[in-house]
């Protein structure tokens, strides 16, 4: 939504060939975001196997994002077409313009963020849900917002400004959740092994 408005102010063709790629974006996630909720609870369940569940559930995300990226990189104008017959022929070229490099900068972004889901799925199953709230807020709000003003604005990079700072601020969220879920597990180890037996 964010991004829509931010990429609105650079066009037409900016703003089509932003929402045809992210109707992919929002296909392929579905994937992930069902595993993350999978995880969530089989984490719950179990949370001495939050390792060997969560690393099953990366594999699975990662090869599907993969295979979405496969899509996006090889043929961005054929995944184009169903959402081109209305399009005046006038702005063809200036919307492929910004497509192909849409859906090359997506391509990172999906991979990033099915690993992220992922990670907030077993989280969830670790009833830390604020934590990852507040890495949300921290990442897009005060990452990619500033980094995106800065990229249009200093090195004129225009609409592709959007993407590239959500990626760049997906990839410090995917580092936090991480962090946070390590240092989850450590917490629960400590606890356990400290406790007599």
């Amino acid at each position: 939504m964010i991004g829509t408005l931010l990429i609105g102010r650079f066009g037409h063709s900016a703003l089509s060939a932003w929402q045809i790629v992210n109707q992919y974006v929002l296909l392929f996630t579905i994937i992930p975001f069902g595993l993350s909720q999978a995880t969530s609870i089989l984490v719950s369940e179990d949370k001495n196997k939050t390792i060997i569940i969560t690393q099953k559930s990366i594999i699975l995300v990662t090869i599907t994002a993969i295979i979405a990226g496969l899509l996006y990189i090889s043929v961005p104008n054929l995944l184009a077409i169903p959402y081109l017959s209305t399009h005046a022929k006038s702005n063809l070229n200036e919307l492929l313009y910004y497509l192909k490099p849409f859906f090359q900068i997506m391509a990172v972004y999906q991979l990033l963020d099915s690993s992220r889901l992922i990670l907030i799925g077993a989280l969830r199953g670790h009833l830390e849900t604020f934590r990852i709230f507040l890495i949300g807020l921290f990442s897009f709000w005060l990452i990619a917002l500033p980094i995106s003003q800065y990229f249009i604005h200093y090195l004129n990079w225009q609409a592709l400004s959007i993407p590239l700072s959500f990626s760049i601020a997906l990839l410090f969220a995917l580092v936090l959740t991480a962090s946070q879920l390590k240092i989850t597990l450590r917490n629960i180890y400590a606890t356990k092994s400290s406790l007599p037996k």
